[in-house]
């Protein structure tokens, strides 16, 4: 297990400095470029994830407006591998121009960090713009499963194991499983799969009694019956899923779990392109095309009113979660 480690102000201005000069010595365009005619050609978008799943159905929503918002193409470009590290580091690397951001979420901004060692840091690395759509954990299970919500399940398990199935270990539904096991004292034994589709399909077929996932994921098994949704880990319902009591319905406020996606680019890019960014990013997020898109997807449109609170926004989450993986002793091998 690792611990984000913050850097001292000595050592965080020394990077600066050091990016800096490097910035100036191998991007000597960006210096002399003008801001206020920014953007004059297409964006990069890079994603850590491959096509077709929550991240990349998030990313293609949005990038349609906000391609007309800013008047240039933004091209989405995917770079999966190791938790989505891989595609992140690049962009932690990439010109400060304004030109390349990424669409990142809990996963290579909190949950690696913390559990593995990471070649950038989620505070220092980028600059943050904002969140644009979050979606709220589900916990479905077999419909033969004598179940109807949560205390049930509960209480069922002290009767005998309950198994709950994830996309991975050290994820978000790994970690909201721990949660769940942790705060209702209830006997449940997480079930590590190789990815979404495979841990829903193992579900619904029966080999495993209950599943943890993304809404999206376990959306379309809900709503005909092959799963039963039990309880969706946020204070709030889903059009898409109304029928399924919230965790705080049900009594356990202290179980919330959104996976969220947000717009960053690298450090040091431009203040002035850094605006021009998020002002656009928040214009197109409020478009309700954009918004009726995202919920029909399984999204809530999720933004923050500046830079600023994004970065405490990301600071809380790393907080909240590193407390749930050092109470659940979870290890991941780097």
């Amino acid at each position: 297990m690792k611990n984000i480690t913050r850097m001292s102000p000595l050592r965080r201005g020394l990077l600066h400095i050091g990016l800096s000069l490097a910035a100036a010595f191998t991007f000597p365009t960006i210096a002399a470029a003008k801001t206020d005619s920014y953007p004059e050609r297409s964006i990069r978008l890079v994603l850590g994830f491959p096509p077709g799943g929550s991240t990349d159905i998030v990313a293609r929503i949005v990038a349609a407006q906000w391609s007309e918002e800013l008047k240039v193409p933004i091209v989405v470009d995917n770079r999966p591998g190791a938790n989505a590290t891989i595609g992140t580091a690049s962009v932690a690397t990439a010109a400060p121009d304004g030109y390349t951001i990424t669409l990142a979420g809990l996963s290579p901004l909190v949950t690696a960090p913390l559990l593995t060692t990471t070649p950038y840091d989620p505070i220092d690395s980028f600059s943050g713009i904002s969140s644009v759509a979050f979606t709220p954990e589900v916990l479905a299970i077999h419909p033969d499963i004598p179940a109807k919500n949560l205390d049930e399940l509960v209480a069922l398990s002290k009767e005998r194991r309950i198994n709950i199935s994830s996309s991975g270990n050290g994820g978000l539904p790994h970690l909201t499983i721990e949660q769940l096991r942790l705060k209702t004292g209830g006997n449940f034994l997480h079930v590590p799969y190789k990815g979404a589709s495979p841990a829903v399909s193992d579900t619904v077929a029966g080999h495993v009694d209950a599943v943890v996932m993304d809404l999206p994921a376990v959306l379309q098994f809900v709503n005909s019956g092959k799963l039963k949704g039990i309880a969706l880990f946020h204070n709030a319902r889903h059009q898409s899923m109304s029928d399924v009591a919230t965790s705080v319905e049900q009594g356990y406020p202290e179980i919330q779990a959104v996976n969220w996606h947000a717009i960053l680019a690298p450090a040091l890019t431009d203040e002035a392109r850094l605006d021009v960014l998020q002002k656009s990013l928040i214009q197109s997020i409020e478009n309700k095309k954009v918004q009726d898109k995202l919920v029909a997807a399984g999204f809530v449109p999720f933004t923050q009113p500046s830079r600023e609170e994004f970065t405490r926004y990301l600071q809380e989450e790393i907080k909240k979660w590193d407390a749930v993986i050092k109470a659940s002793n979870i290890k991941i091998e780097n």
